[in-house]
């Protein structure tokens, strides 16, 4: 939604309730939240509308050069092209809209062989009446009745599971026959529209040119926009927030648009920009009150990456498979263990058709892709739990530097034998699997910007407001302390909503004493 000079001079010329920095499954939901309420919502994004063309469902826009950042960062000692897409509607746009509840357990503390996942400051009841309000947002077919290690629900999920075609019914058949309980993935698509969905094969990892997939632009931005409360300027870089002479306060935030630098001014100031990129914000933002960059008093800033071990799975046939929706089943069974192994496990999914050879080495892409065009792909995951030195910061010319290594190597290693075992009995002998955690970072990171109570060892309160400085919140997958083993997205955009609660008794001045002042 680009704008003349004179259109966003008179944008910025307005003061607002909230100004919100990303417009991601955070941000986006959060926006939502707020502006039916009538508060008045700046979102800036600075990515743009994915634009409605052939390319948002090839092989070459998505996963090749075309929506790809310029921008680049260090990761583990070498440099690489930030490869993060911004939209309006961030990574939803490109999700598979597995929407999952965390379990219950994820919110206490876990213990593994070889490391602790630590105990959420909020419990699974704090979050279920969120957890119920965004699955009919994003109007979520599921069973909850399929899975036993499901979560309580008020309600019963808004619309009934997506079928499985006849290509995966195979597969799933044999492992219920092998005795694992198959449940239905959570999906955010809405089938019973078929002007909109035809349930195809390009869902996951592509974007929707239909509005079939119920991403954070179509369910919460798009109705957004029509009550009048929201407005959303693309093309807007935030360059750093700054606060009044006392730091405990924002009192506006940089913004270059189009080649101009503007001052947003509103109320409350939420940071949504994404796991490397809002602890990034925070550290840019530095100033006589905060040396070191907002939030960041105890070094907490960037630290405790988390998020999920994955691993692929190719189960080859003869013949390539034919355009279907497959990424529609799962085993949650081993989740929390199984009788030989007291210790978390994780879950399998199926991953929908994609072009997954561009991932490979350039000698390695035609044999890769004879495989995966003739395979049923399939995915386990493990927790990654926090690690303070797994961490985003600067370097010397504020690019970002990310510092990861990979733990719980033996829940995965135990995860992936069980499963190749059960793919070879299902009749997939040639079946090629990862022997290690896949991609150089976790799937589904959180956790660069924790919520807790103590600010020693978190950067936000357990409303998602920063320590110490009163209108500045930080709302998205960065606050969560863990990942589980379940795709995140649901439980952000829980958290959202709960965040819209607070910041509209904020403004009412009816807000909740923050938990922990920063000393």
């Amino acid at each position: 939604m680009a704008h003349t000079p004179t259109k966003a001079a008179e944008i910025f010329g307005r003061r607002y309730d909230v100004a919100i920095i990303g417009s991601g499954a955070g941000g986006g939901t959060l926006a939502y939240a707020l502006a039916r309420r009538g508060r008045h919502v700046l979102l800036l994004e600075k990515g743009d509308f994915l634009p409605p063309e052939p390319d948002n469902r090839s092989d070459d826009g998505v996963f090749g050069e075309k929506y790809n950042s310029t921008e680049e960062m260090e990761i583990c000692g070498r440099r690489y092209p930030a490869t993060v897409h911004a939209f309006v509607g961030g990574q939803t746009k490109l999700y598979g809209a597995a929407l999952y509840r965390l379990r219950r357990e994820d919110f206490g503390e876990l213990e593994f062989p070889d490391g602790i996942s630590p105990a959420w400051p909020i419990d699974y009841d704090d979050l279920e009446p969120y957890y119920d309000e965004a699955e009919r947002i994003y109007k979520v077919h599921g069973d909850a009745g399929q899975d036993p290690t499901e979560p309580p629900h008020r309600r019963a999920y808004p619309y009934p599971p997506i079928e499985h075609e006849a290509e995966t019914r195979r597969l799933v058949d044999s492992l219920l026959h092998q005795g694992f309980g198959v449940h239905a993935i959570p999906k955010a698509i809405r089938p019973e529209e078929p002007d909109k969905c035809t349930v195809c094969a390009t869902c996951d990892a592509y974007a929707c040119p239909t509005g079939g997939k119920l991403d954070t632009e179509i369910a919460c931005i798009r109705p957004a926009l029509e009550t009048g409360n929201l407005t959303l300027v693309t093309g807007a870089r935030c360059e750093r927030l700054e606060t009044d002479r006392s730091g405990k306060t924002v009192v506006g935030a940089e913004v270059h648009v189009a080649g101009q630098t503007y001052q947003a001014d509103a109320a409350v100031f939420v940071v949504a920009c994404g796991i490397m990129h809002s602890p990034a914000l925070l550290l840019k933002s530095v100033s006589t009150a905060h040396p070191t960059g907002l939030g960041n008093r105890h070094d907490q800033v960037g630290r405790n990456l988390a998020g999920h071990n994955g691993g692929l799975f190719f189960l080859p046939g003869f013949f390539r498979r034919p355009a279907i929706h497959q990424k529609t089943f799962a085993v949650n069974d081993l989740y929390l263990g199984d009788p030989k192994w007291p210790h978390p496990l994780g879950v399998m999914q199926a991953v929908g058709q994609m072009p997954l050879w561009r991932y490979t080495e350039t000698w390695l892409k035609p044999f890769a892709r004879f495989v995966s065009e003739r395979s049923m792909t399939c995915i386990i995951m493990t927790e990654v739990w926090p690690d303070p030195d797994n961490r985003v910061s600067l370097d010397a010319d504020n690019r970002i530097r990310v510092e990861y290594r990979f733990n719980n190597k033996s829940g995965f290693r135990r995860l992936r034998m069980r499963f190749l075992t059960a793919f070879w009995k299902a009749g997939y002998l040639g079946t090629i699997c990862s022997r290690h955690p896949v991609g150089g970072l976790p799937f589904h990171p959180v956790g660069t910007l924790r919520f807790g109570h103590d600010p020693k060892y978190s950067v936000v309160d357990t409303d998602c407001r920063v320590h110490g400085i009163e209108n500045l919140l930080v709302v998205d997958s960065c606050v969560l302390p863990t990942a589980g083993a379940v795709n995140t997205s649901l439980t952000l955009m829980s958290i959202a909503l709960r965040a819209g609660e607070f910041i509209d008794g904020l403004l009412a001045g009816e807000s909740r004493t923050q938990s922990t002042d920063e000393r």
